[in-house]
């Protein structure tokens, strides 16, 4: 007697290998360029990849993006700043955490996204220490839908780095640092 059970169990969409990491362009407050750095962007993550899910306790899958995450701020901050290795000021972007994580939990998936950048700045004597984060927690999802996370990945990326190139007290220390 041959016997096929059948379960009612949904496809999960397979986790991608790479994620696009695209950032949308960066909305500048007041569109006043800032004061030339000498910038240096160090990801500090013990891990390079930017999405992880976990399926349960034993068993997660990673992507990481085509270009280093360092790479792709640094290009997208030099649209709108400008960096010049001969600038008396320097400038070291740290990126602690960026990172989106699910979790199946009971039949869903919830998603949280973090972002967390830390600026050092010195020039003389002087220095400044600024952190910049974006937090998203999305819905249960009954399956994963890695699209929409990429794209508010994306857009969370662009938040953190427009918290960075807004930032009043930080334009106020560079406006300072360039007139000494």
């Amino acid at each position: 007697m041959l016997v096929f059970l059948l379960s009612g169990c949904n496809a999960t969409p397979r986790v991608p290998d790479v994620l696009d990491v695209t950032i949308p362009p960066l909305a500048t407050s007041d569109g006043q360029q800032l004061p030339p750095v000498r910038m240096e962007i160090k990801d500090q993550r013990t891990h390079s990849h930017v999405l992880r899910v976990e399926h349960h306790q034993d068993h997660a899958e990673f992507a990481t993006t085509a270009s280093p995450l360092a790479t792709l701020i640094s290009r997208e901050l030099s649209s709108n700043w400008l960096f010049s290795p001969q600038s008396p000021i320097k400038m070291t972007l740290f990126i602690e955490d960026a990172l989106i994580r699910v979790e199946h939990i009971d039949r869903t998936y919830q998603t949280n996204h973090n972002i967390s950048l830390r600026l050092e700045g010195e020039h003389q004597s002087q220095s400044i220490i600024r952190r910049y984060q974006t937090i998203v927690t999305g819905a249960p999802l009954s399956a994963p839908d890695y699209q929409r996370m990429q794209r508010s990945f994306n857009q969370g990326l662009a938040d953190t780095l427009t918290q960075l190139l807004n930032d009043e007290e930080l334009r106020q220390w560079l406006i300072q640092q360039s007139t000494r």
